[in-house]
């Protein structure tokens, strides 16, 4: 299955101090992708109903090894969100 990845962190991506939420909100989410074995979806994405992962939490979340070997079998699709 294709994934697709926001090309790079937004202006408000959770992963920056322009983040919109606190730190103790960051770790909840993050807490909850966890604990759902799921990922974040970056928010302009969502804006729009779309599934994109969140740049940050691809880069600081992932398993970076598997991203590698996902990126090489071309499973892995950066978009620019807009």
């Amino acid at each position: 299955m294709l994934e697709k990845v926001q090309k790079t962190n937004c202006n408000n991506c959770l992963f920056t101090k322009n983040r919109i939420v606190n730190e103790e909100r960051k770790k909840q989410i993050l807490d909850t992708c966890r604990k759902n074995k799921s990922k974040f979806i970056c928010h302009k994405a969502s804006k729009t109903k779309q599934e994109v992962t969140c740049r940050g939490f691809y880069d600081q979340e992932n398993n970076q090894e598997i991203n590698k070997m996902l990126e090489m079998l071309g499973q892995v699709n950066f978009v620019t969100v807009e």
